[in-house]
């Protein structure tokens, strides 16, 4: 029984992530999205995907992103997948007709949709497990090396030392980072979907974000670490 109640919780924290996203995307529609934005939305909906495979949402969250992305060939597979969980959904169908569009237009000559109902998960690109060695020893468990990494940043931008990144804070850190200030949508996002108190992001919360980044682009974690002065990733 605690197995079943166990998936039960993945999947309603699943479907809870997968709809604050949603909510976040819908609100930023009409404002200009930051690459470093539309990565974090990606990284969470792959993150309600490892939770519960077969929550069809996160699979149309992918492609959506995908898309805004330009990366027709990737956002193709997420749909796919959706398509064999629920064949009958009309979004999906939407959603599929749109590429297709795009690829009449020439937009991405390699695209690929497959008409058949069997295309898996399993088949959008992995990253490889000898780049995530440098990140990660068993699961998702950081090596030591990359805890201490974000445990330094995290105290280095910490100023106050009160165990959590306000937004000043966070801000200080992006600018390091990624060299713009942080969007109030970055900063919505990870307070809606990492762990806070009432002061801002707290050191477990800035762990996560760093994992699930990791998980989904660990080339872009591998940037932010050198910007920070850690260039042995």
């Amino acid at each position: 029984s605690t197995g079943i109640h166990l998936k039960m919780n993945n999947q309603e924290l699943a479907i809870s992530k997968c709809e604050k996203t949603n909510e976040l995307l819908v609100k930023a529609e009409n404002t200009d999205f930051s690459h470093e934005f539309l990565n974090t939305c990606l990284a969470t909906f792959n993150e309600c995907v490892a939770l519960d495979p077969n929550l069809v949402d996160a699979h149309l969250g992918k492609a959506y992103v995908y898309g805004l992305l330009g990366r027709f060939e990737e956002g193709s597979i997420s749909l796919n997948t959706a398509k064999a969980l629920a064949p009958n959904d009309q979004r999906v169908t939407t959603m599929l007709n749109q590429i297709n569009e795009l690829k009449e237009e020439g937009d991405d000559e390699d695209i690929n949709i497959d008409d058949d109902s069997d295309e898996s998960e399993e088949n959008v690109p992995q990253v490889p497990n000898e780049v995530l060695s440098k990140f990660f020893q068993g699961a998702q468990e950081l090596t030591p090396k990359f805890n201490s990494a974000l445990e330094q940043a995290f105290e280095r931008f910490d100023v106050d030392k009160d165990g959590c990144l306000s937004k000043k804070e966070l801000n200080d850190f992006h600018m390091v980072v990624n060299g713009t200030p942080i969007s109030d949508h970055s900063i919505k996002f990870l307070f809606s979907n990492f762990e806070t108190n009432t002061s801002g992001l707290t050191l477990p919360g800035f762990k996560s974000f760093y994992t699930v980044q990791t998980l989904s682009d660990p080339a872009e974690t591998k940037k932010d670490l050198a910007a920070l002065g850690f260039h042995d990733f």
